[in-house]
């Protein structure tokens, strides 16, 4: 394994990564720029009647879990990144936020689970993952919905790859912020 790699992170580096400057930072890239698109897709696509119970997880800083609770439903978020729930409580004192692992969601039941902007295999480990989806289905009422925003290897390759390289680094500035990404072809971790 390359030194620095992601796989040499440890099982605990999104407390740190989504500190109190991560919602910052990319802001200014842009990235929050289709919040109100995006929670409208996801209304449309639940097709749930106002009061419906959604937990948010990871939640972030609720920037869906805000807007949704706005349209009416009742959303729970969770994270475990302690500065994202500060900061969504802060912006939305009237939702039920907190620190938490994905692996053990609040009491359900909810009519709908999401795990949005690419958040799934954050864990340490693929049995871990697969303990987080169970999870999620345990704390889902029957016929409830599980809405996952994800991307594939297929498309990072295409993104990042540039020919036969173990390990693809790209670098790119946006809205003034230096952005660096490692993508380990071997692992799958990016």
């Amino acid at each position: 394994m390359n030194e620095g790699s992601p796989a040499d992170l440890p099982d605990d580096w999104s407390v740190s990564f989504f500190d109190d400057g991560f919602a910052a930072t990319f802001g200014q890239m842009g990235r929050y720029d289709s919040t109100a698109d995006e929670v409208d897709e996801i209304a449309s696509l639940l097709g749930l009647p106002p009061g419906a119970r959604i937990l948010d997880v990871p939640c972030g800083f609720g920037r869906h879990a805000g807007p949704l609770d706005a349209c009416g439903y009742e959303v729970v978020g969770i994270d475990m990144a302690p500065a994202q729930i500060e900061e969504a409580r802060r912006r939305w004192p009237g939702i039920e936020f907190s620190v938490g692992d994905m692996r053990q969601p609040p009491e359900g039941p909810f009519d709908a689970v999401l795990n949005l902007w690419s958040s799934f295999g954050l864990l340490p480990s693929a049995e871990e993952d697969l303990q987080a989806l169970a999870a999620w289905r345990r704390v889902l009422a029957p016929g409830g919905s599980l809405l996952m925003h994800l991307t594939t290897l297929e498309r990072a390759q295409l993104r990042y790859r540039r020919g036969d390289e173990l390990v693809s680094v790209n670098t790119a500035e946006v809205g003034g912020v230096l952005e660096e990404t490692h993508c380990d072809w071997s692992t799958g971790v990016i």
